[in-house]
């Protein structure tokens, strides 16, 4: 990548965070870090490069928000990470675009993150009252990313009890933020 496209990809994630933060508020009661039911989504679109970042309450992928509490807990929480490493569980795009994984993150599922190191760091963020939030990011390369019209957005149909997600998509000729819900989960980019 050129110092111009770096300099694009960072402009990019510097607008995506400004709005995000004033997004969430706008949808968000003042003071609920949350709502359960209700997950964001974004994708950065800069030349051969996607960056995509899904969140969503724990309670909504894993059905609680507590501290694992026996094996059951420890065993959905794995799980949920396991269907979390791949793209495929929040989008899925078209083979055409020609796309890799690059890196995968996951945020906030705490201990289960290190099993055997119990430091307070590695707990889930509790954020308000118990409250956490899961952060899934993916770093993608597309051979043929521009050539993509549409993506379908998977989380709906991976997570049931996700009812709504907001989307925000920001590309070099392009910036909206759109409500997925439902049977419409087709994100049209052109």
């Amino acid at each position: 990548m050129t110092d111009e496209g770096a300099i694009g990809v960072a402009g990019l994630c510097l607008a995506l965070t400004a709005i995000l933060p004033a997004a969430a508020l706008a949808e968000t009661p003042q003071g609920q870090p949350h709502v359960h039911g209700k997950a964001n989504l974004s994708l950065v679109i800069e030349e051969t490069a996607l960056t995509i970042e899904f969140t969503a309450p724990l309670h909504d992928l894993a059905g609680f928000e507590h501290e694992p509490k026996d094996a059951a807990d420890r065993k959905a929480l794995a799980q949920l990470r396991e269907k979390l490493k791949t793209p495929q569980a929040v989008v899925n795009l078209p083979a055409s675009a020609g796309c890799g994984t690059r890196s995968a993150t996951i945020e906030g599922l705490g201990s289960n993150d290190h099993p055997h190191d119990r430091d307070d760091d590695d707990h889930p963020e509790r954020e308000d009252h118990g409250h956490t939030d899961v952060i899934a990011t993916y770093a993608l390369t597309c051979s043929a990313l521009k050539s993509v019209s549409t993506v379908d957005v998977t989380v709906l149909t991976t997570f049931p009890t996700i009812i709504s997600v907001e989307v925000t998509v920001l590309g070099p000729s392009m910036q909206f933020a759109r409500k997925l819900t439902g049977a419409n989960t087709l994100l049209r980019l052109r």
